[in-house]
């Protein structure tokens, strides 16, 4: 996912240029490599002129998300973090019941083998028995 500011601006509901600073700051902080993150695209005008137009990956639109204080920004953050977490929550479950399973599995075992222990014990004791 890319946006350029103005859509960071529609999307936050904020005016485009509260955004570059964020961005700024954020670059500074967290030491990402700007290349990475951002990037230009080429978009050709009415009048046949080519221009480079920002744009900014998810890393930078969350991390946005996080410094805007608008109404907008607080509820795309708690968006992003459930779409984020889905999958892990998600994971977390499924690696869950697979553990109750493999205990399930774990238990029955530990009562075959049980059987088995006595049925060898009785066994034995009736060969001894019988010799």
């Amino acid at each position: 996912m890319w946006l350029t500011l103005d859509q960071m601006g529609v999307l936050f509901e904020c005016e485009p240029s509260l955004i570059p600073k964020h961005i700024e700051d954020f670059l500074k902080e967290e030491k990402l490599d700007e290349e990475l993150v951002c990037a230009k695209f080429a978009y050709m005008s009415v009048d046949g002129e080519t221009f480079g137009v920002g744009h900014y990956n998810l890393d930078i639109i969350i991390s946005v998300g996080y410094r805007i204080k608008f109404h907008r920004g607080i509820h795309f953050r708690r968006w992003a973090m459930d779409v984020m977490n889905a999958p892990l929550i998600e994971r977390y479950k499924n690696t869950k019941q697979r553990l109750r399973d493999q205990d399930q599995m774990i238990e029955l075992l530990d009562s075959t083998i049980g059987v088995i222990r006595d049925l060898q014990k009785a066994q034995g004791k009736s060969c001894h028995a019988t010799s």
